[in-house]
């Protein structure tokens, strides 16, 4: 369910975001590197793509699996015959939207649980909301277990 449409989409190449669907949600996921800075995570719209990316890469050079971002850079869902394979964890400000335009509404099934971002605070935390109160908790532990939903970005609706 798309839930941002870029007013700037001419200048920066993103038009639409969207969330995937509550089944592919994943409950008690770490975000992993607990004690290492990743570093080059950004918090803006439009960053939580590069940022899967560069928290994926990272994991996968150390060894850690199943960690958030990897679980959504590896999703395949399927809609009507057609496979979408280019999903990722939204940064801190593409949660935000996720919240106020999606949850706030009363769409998307999301629950009052606390959601990673992929925008890294320190070596130690990186960003999660809870749905519940939005509240954004700056120090949340990458070892903690918290809820995980993915989104994609895409440039026109028939894709």
């Amino acid at each position: 369910m798309d839930f941002y449409i870029n007013p700037n989409y001419v200048s920066d190449g993103l038009r639409y975001l969207e969330s995937a669907p509550s089944s592919t949600e994943w409950t008690n996921k770490q975000w992993g590197s607990s004690g290492t800075l990743i570093g080059g995570t950004k918090a803006g719209i439009g960053t939580g793509k590069s940022n899967t990316a560069i928290i994926v890469a990272w994991l996968n050079d150390n060894f850690e699996t199943g960690k958030a971002a990897q679980l959504y850079d590896a999703l395949e869902v399927v809609n009507n015959t057609v496979t979408y394979s280019d999903w990722f964890l939204p940064s801190k400000d593409e949660l935000n939207l996720m919240y106020t335009n999606l949850y706030v509404e009363g769409v998307g099934d999301f629950t009052f649980e606390f959601y990673w971002s992929s925008s890294e605070i320190d070596e130690y935390a990186a960003w999660v909301l809870e749905f519940k109160t939005f509240y954004f908790e700056s120090n949340a532990s990458k070892e903690s277990s918290r809820r995980v939903r993915a989104v994609r970005s895409f440039n026109n609706l028939s894709v």
